[in-house]
């Protein structure tokens, strides 16, 4: 992905590259799906919108916005869009989350539906497939070639007699597990309530005697990726274990999981295919434990990327007026690895319909341009030297960003913005006043007080912009009118003209 950066009125795109790139979800969708997709999304993250906007955005016209407002309140009655005083705007539901947006738009395409089937193998040929799925022989081809395109750049092949995935196989796997997380299906989707339990009491207690520590996701990843592991098994696809130095469940537990698996899918666990389905760990692409990654490191491949991830660490170390501690720089390293282990070199990364990554670089863009913007140039950098894929740029920024504590505030300091404070408060209100700008507002300016100042001085300072508390003054840069009690208003405005400054002067 390259980033494209517009400054004055904030804002920041990711725009796919046109010669392949990375795979999508949303590349799965039709024009109208996504449409609507994107319209539900403007509403929910920007706020109230006028027509004129919502067409600008979608690239619709008035009557096709309008039937798609009717569509959706008719699938989607929690979400309501509603308009007032010719805005626009979304109302939710009680207890509902926005995910449930994109749990009914990969259901809804035919493209998606297609991927799913594919992972169980039932079908034989397009004629199968297109009769499982109540389609036309016709419009299963054409969906079907879709998918193709898609999976391609992941390196995954697509074979037609029988219907089948092949290559990188924990590509595959991860795929899977990002596919059915996002569509919020557990293992209910495919067992029953005790053959759920069982299963996830095997997998559980895996990770607890080994002494994985607990994060909820990466639990739920375990599990997820522990059946679709079974199911890829049970057709004979297999990741080989690069170490067994593992303890697996024995006794009870053991024998339910087992039964689980026999009764729903005719597998009988055994110690290799245990091993296998939890790949992610016998495998070392999820790293938990100092002694997990001291075993990993005496994998040459593991320890080569491990290195050159540690590389990276340093390039994003000299960044920091602060440097990073040696835990630090481990955990980051661990982080990466974590992140990028299960792709080859020449593989992007895999996008699915929600947009986390994106989301938390355009707010952290918003606060301070230059940490993103510098961050992943010099990552980008990084990676045409190695010969990585490109797209590994947003994923890494967003992970050194996110990952380093207080990263705004240890970024090395560039150019600086000179702002005046001009008010006609007490000394303790203007004190009080001063602090708060400083602790509210995020980004790189010094507030200069007027009251500090001769009047024969304030002339020759050199200054970017001015906030006032009282009449407006007239010293030919940008001036902000603001009350003595900042409200959310007033502070949205000063961080705007914050960041406004920092955008033009770098």
């Amino acid at each position: 992905m390259s980033f494209f950066f517009t400054v004055g009125a904030f804002f920041v795109t990711v725009e796919k590259r046109a010669r392949g790139g990375t795979m999508d979800l949303r590349a799965l969708l039709g024009n109208t799906l996504k449409r609507q997709l994107m319209l539900l999304e403007a509403l929910h993250t920007k706020g109230e919108r006028t027509s004129e906007e919502l067409m600008a955005e979608l690239d619709c016209s008035l009557p096709v916005l309008l039937n798609d407002i009717r569509f959706i309140a008719q699938e989607l009655p929690a979400f309501a869009i509603e308009k007032h005083k010719g805005f626009y705007h979304l109302k939710l539901a009680e207890q509902t989350d926005f995910g449930q947006v994109y749990r009914w738009a990969l259901a809804q395409s035919p493209e998606c539906q297609i991927l799913e089937v594919l992972l169980y193998e039932h079908c034989e040929n397009i004629a199968e497939l297109a009769k499982q799925l109540f389609l036309s022989f016709s419009k299963t081809q054409r969906a079907l070639k879709r998918v193709e395109q898609e999976l391609q750049k992941l390196m995954i092949q697509l074979h037609y007699r029988p219907l089948r995935l092949g290559g990188s196989e924990p590509v595959i796997r991860h795929l899977y597990y990002r596919y059915f997380q996002e569509r919020q299906l557990g293992l209910s989707h495919l067992f029953s309530e005790l053959e759920a339990r069982d299963i996830t009491l095997f997998v559980d207690q895996f990770l607890e005697q080994n002494g994985f520590r607990y994060q909820r996701i990466f639990v739920e990843r375990a599990r997820l990726s522990f059946v679709i592991s079974m199911w890829r098994i049970k057709r004979g696809h297999r990741i080989a274990p690069k170490r067994r130095t593992f303890q697996l469940p024995e006794g009870k537990t053991w024998t339910n999981c087992s039964q689980a698996l026999q009764a729903r899918l005719g597998l009988k666990l055994s110690e290799r295919k245990a091993q296998d389905a939890l790949w992610l760990h016998y495998h070392d692409e999820l790293i938990f434990s100092a002694d997990h990654l001291e075993q990993a490191l005496t994998d040459p491949i593991y320890h080569r990327r491990f290195q050159w991830h540690r590389q990276l660490i340093d390039c994003f170390d000299q960044l920091l007026q602060t440097p990073l501690s040696g835990t630090e720089r481990e955990r980051l390293t661990v982080l990466l690895q974590n992140a990028s282990f299960l792709y080859p070199a020449a593989c992007p990364p895999l996008d699915v319909l929600r947009r986390p990554r994106q989301d938390f670089l355009s707010v952290v863009a918003q606060m301070d341009l230059q940490a993103v913007t510098g961050t992943y140039q010099m990552i980008a950098a990084f990676l045409a030297d190695s010969g990585w894929h490109p797209d590994f740029g947003e994923l890494y920024t967003y992970l050194l960003l996110s990952g380093t504590s207080e990263v705004l505030l240890r970024l090395k300091q560039q150019t600086s913005s000179q702002i005046l404070l001009v008010s006609d408060l007490t000394p303790t209100v203007e004190f009080f006043l001063l602090e708060q700008i400083q602790r509210l507002i995020y980004g790189r300016y010094q507030l200069l007080i007027q009251s500090h100042y001769q009047e024969s001085d304030l002339s020759q300072l050199v200054i970017d912009a001015v906030i006032t508390t009282g009449p407006d003054t007239d010293l030919g840069v940008p001036t902000l009118v603001i009350d003595p009690a900042l409200s959310p208003a007033t502070i949205a405005k000063l961080q705007q003209l914050v960041n406004h400054l920092s955008n033009h002067k770098n």
